[in-house]
C-alpha cells in the first residue's frame, strides 16, 4: 500500500462519519419536534373538548376564557372552538410532513451507514377520500 494514500483514506472516512453523524442529528431534532407538536396537539383536543361540551350545554351563546400568548381573552365559545379545530388541522399537517421527512431522513441514513432499509418502510396510508372511492367503486 502507498502511504501516502491513507491521510486522504482517513479524511474521507471522517467525513462520511461526519456526515452521518449529521444526518442522525437532523432526524433526532425531527422527532423532537413530533413530540412538541404531538403534545401540543393533545392539548388541543382536550380544550375542544371542553369546549363542545359547554357550547352543548347551553342554549345561547357563551363566552369562554381563551389564552393568546401570555394574556387571556373572553372570547365567543363557537368562535373558540374555531380557532382550535383550525389550529389543530395546521398542527395535523406540520406532523404529517415531518413524518414525511424523518421517514425519508432515516431512509438516508440507513443507506448511508449501509444498511437495509426495512420493507414496507415507505409506504403511505390511505386518505379518506381514497377509502370512499374504493367503497363506491365496490358497491
Amino acid at each position: 500500500p502507498n502511504m501516502a494514500d491513507e491521510p486522504s483514506d482517513l479524511e474521507g472516512l471522517l467525513e462520511s462519519y461526519a456526515e452521518i453523524e449529521a444526518k442522525g442529528e437532523s432526524v433526532i431534532v425531527a422527532r423532537r419536534q413530533l413530540v412538541v407538536l404531538d403534545a401540543q396537539r393533545n392539548k388541543n383536543r382536550e380544550a375542544l373538548r371542553q369546549l363542545y361540551t359547554k357550547s352543548k350545554h347551553k342554549t345561547r351563546p357563551e363566552k369562554s376564557w381563551v389564552a393568546l400568548g401570555k394574556t387571556f381573552h373572553k372570547m365567543n365559545t363557537q368562535e373558540c372552538i374555531d380557532m382550535l379545530e383550525l389550529d389543530q388541522k395546521a398542527i395535523n399537517k406540520e406532523i404529517n410532513q415531518l413524518q414525511d421527512e424523518v421517514k425519508k431522513k432515516v431512509f438516508e441514513l440507513n443507506k448511508m451507514e449501509g444498511k437495509s432499509t426495512a420493507k414496507g418502510f415507505d409506504l403511505k396510508s390511505m386518505k379518506y377520500e381514497d377509502l370512499t372511492n374504493i367503497v363506491e367503486q365496490l358497491n
